[in-house]
């Protein structure tokens, strides 16, 4: 473990997020950075951890993993293979176990208005204060739950998450 500068200093922090939050559902951890002591990273209880190559990892290969996890449904147990696939040193670079997603979806409660009529071009030479107010008071979309449901399956599929309609 000498031979490497800061990886005491990961497992050490490991070891006490572990001991706080000692299952791997209820705490997705991520150490590591350029040629850390990957297995000892690991055997400390992380679930990702860098660099098992002992390669100088981009900046953004662990935010490629936790976005990846942080979109994939809490019920669908995410392969390493799909975690680490958009990363930039793949498996040289990152490592780790596969793990249970996170995401659960939800959304506003919607309130279903009818359409309104095309607004007219305001005029704001001609409007007073008040009514430039009140303008900037109205809400900027008015979509209705149709609208919104589709705007949020085209959403889904950009992040790739499946509809469960």
């Amino acid at each position: 473990m000498n031979e490497y500068k800061n990886s005491i200093y990961f497992i050490d922090a490991v070891k006490k997020a572990r001991s706080i939050k000692p299952t791997v559902d209820s705490l997705v951890i991520f150490a590591g950075a350029c040629q850390s002591c990957f297995e000892g990273i690991l055997a400390a209880g992380a679930d990702y951890a860098a660099s098992p190559g002992r390669v100088l990892i981009h900046a953004l290969d662990p935010v490629f993993i936790v976005e990846k996890i942080a979109h994939c449904p809490f019920n669908k147990v995410l392969p390493i293979e799909e975690a680490i696939e958009n990363t930039i040193t793949k498996f040289n670079g990152l490592g780790g176990y596969e793990t249970l997603g996170k995401c659960r979806r939800g959304g506003p409660v919607i309130e279903v208005k009818l359409k309104q009529e095309k607004a007219k071009p305001l005029d704001i030479e001609q409007m007073t204060d008040e009514e430039i107010d009140r303008e900037l008071a109205k809400p900027l979309f008015e979509d209705s739950e149709e609208e919104f449901k589709e705007k949020m399956k085209t959403y889904m599929k950009c992040i790739n998450i499946e509809s469960k309609e």
